[in-house]
C-alpha cells in the first residue's frame, strides 16, 4: 500500500514538470502542466540561459576588465592634467565622511539640480586616490 501512495505521488509530480501547449475550441493558445484535454502537444522547454559558451564569457569579462582599467588610467591622467594631483597633499575622504555625503544627498528637501551636484560630489569622492 505504501508503495501504492509512492507511486502515486510521483506520477502526480512528475506531470508537474511538463509544459504543454493546448488550442481550445476557440482557437487560443495556452499553455498548461496539464495534458490538452483536446487539440495540443507536450513542449520542450530549454533553460532560459540558453547555450553559454564559458570561453566567450571569459573574454568578455577580460574586456570589460581591462576597459575599466583604462578607464581608471584616463581618470587619473586627466586629474593631473587639471592640476588636480593625486600627491600626498590631497586629502581623500573617509569611508564615513562618504557615507555622510550620501546621506545629505538623500535628503528629500533637495531640489533635482542639488542632488545631482552632491551625487556628482560623491563620484569624485569616492574616486579620490585612483
Amino acid at each position: 500500500m505504501k508503495s501504492l501512495a509512492i507511486a502515486c505521488v510521483l506520477l502526480a509530480c512528475s506531470q508537474a514538470w511538463a509544459v504543454h501547449r493546448c488550442t481550445g475550441p476557440d482557437g487560443v493558445t495556452v499553455f498548461q502542466d496539464l495534458p490538452c484535454a483536446g487539440k495540443g502537444q507536450e513542449v520542450t522547454v530549454k533553460p532560459a540561459s540558453g547555450g553559454y559558451d564559458p570561453v566567450a564569457g571569459d573574454a568578455a569579462r577580460a574586456r570589460l576588465e581591462a576597459d575599466l582599467a583604462r578607464e581608471a588610467a584616463e581618470k587619473k591622467e586627466r586629474r593631473i592634467a587639471a592640476g588636480r594631483s593625486t600627491s600626498a597633499t590631497t586629502r581623500c575622504p573617509s569611508a564615513q565622511e562618504i557615507r555622510n555625503m550620501e546621506t545629505g544627498a538623500n535628503s528629500i528637501t533637495l531640489s533635482e539640480w542639488d542632488r545631482m551636484e552632491r551625487q556628482r560630489q560623491i563620484r569624485e569622492a569616492r574616486n579620490c586616490g585612483y
